[in-house]
């Protein structure tokens, strides 16, 4: 038995001297995970949009400038904007140029004409440019990376498949032998009594037939 407890201790020493290894190094994991958590904001975000332009689109100035973008620096410190892109869905792009936003600063882009300031920046633009229903404002840095991003209303639906065009032998009405012809206008419009249907070329429509003249044979 004295042989075995001093075995014993140093397995018990062992162990201890591993789990505090382990509890240290835990430690710095769950302040990096935190860290990395407050990383996550992005330095200029992406405060406020307003797409719906107030009042009626008629595409003045003042209500294209009624829509913007509003984006706000979340650091103590000013950051420069120059090479920053606002983008939206279909590829609208802005630049921005030479512009700094100071600590806490926002800065409002806006879509039409005007003299560009500390707060405001103007795109020069005749139309408007973010869609009301749906769309996503992406903003850049001056490497391409993404900042952040801000989308609103549904997804847009991938635009439907064309449809097959029309057989061309369905495009025109194929010649008929005979006296006969057959007209596409309804029955009313013909001013004649429809005597029958021909067989269906066109599943959508109701071709019917009348007489051009006398069928052979039909005398009396």
């Amino acid at each position: 038995m004295s042989s075995a407890s001093p075995s014993v201790r140093r397995i018990a020493a062992t162990v201890l001297a591993a789990g505090a290894i382990v509890s240290a190094a835990a430690l710095p994991a769950a302040a990096h995970d935190g860290d990395r958590h407050q990383q996550q904001r992005p330095r200029v975000e992406i405060s406020r949009v307003q797409a719906d332009s107030p009042g009626r689109e008629d595409r003045s100035n003042r209500s294209l400038n009624a829509e913007w973008v509003e984006i706000r620096n979340t650091t103590r410190n000013p950051t420069n904007l120059r090479g920053w892109t606002l983008r939206d869905s279909d590829g609208n792009r802005y630049r921005f140029d030479n512009v700094r936003i100071g600590s806490r600063d926002t800065i409002r882009i806006h879509t039409g004409h005007g003299r560009d300031t500390r707060t405001d920046l103007f795109q020069d633009r005749r139309d408007y440019v973010w869609d009301n229903r749906s769309d996503t404002a992406t903003l850049r840095d001056d490497r391409g990376r993404t900042v952040d991003t801000e989308s609103w209303g549904r997804r847009r639906q991938p635009p439907r498949a064309a449809r097959a065009p029309m057989p061309e032998s369905l495009r025109e009405d194929p010649p008929v032998a005979g006296p006969c012809s057959y007209s596409r206008r309804p029955a009313a419009s013909t001013g004649r009594r429809p005597i029958g249907r021909r067989p269906a070329l066109l599943p959508e429509e109701a071709v019917q037939w009348r007489f051009a003249g006398e069928l052979p044979g039909a005398g009396g």
